[in-house]
């Protein structure tokens, strides 16, 4: 994947959950980690991505809890 497409693609799941977390377009499967990436990535998507990933974890984990009763 070339440096833009990868920037897009973290971009994309900053802005729009249904697309977090970020994946591979020749391989659906293969889910992308930002730590993996961090020396193709600018230091401002890194941070902004990071943040945003706690964010989804704690909205999920809560969605989890609240309607499905763990």
């Amino acid at each position: 994947m070339c440096d833009s497409c990868l920037e897009q693609t973290f971009s994309l799941a900053l802005r729009d959950e249904s697309h977090y977390p970020p994946r591979c377009c020749s391989d659906e499967t293969a889910m992308l980690l930002v730590d993996d990436y961090i020396e193709y990535l600018p230091g401002s998507l890194v941070w902004d991505y990071q943040k945003k990933e706690m964010e989804y974890s704690v909205h999920n984990k809560l969605v989890h809890a609240l309607y499905l009763g763990h």
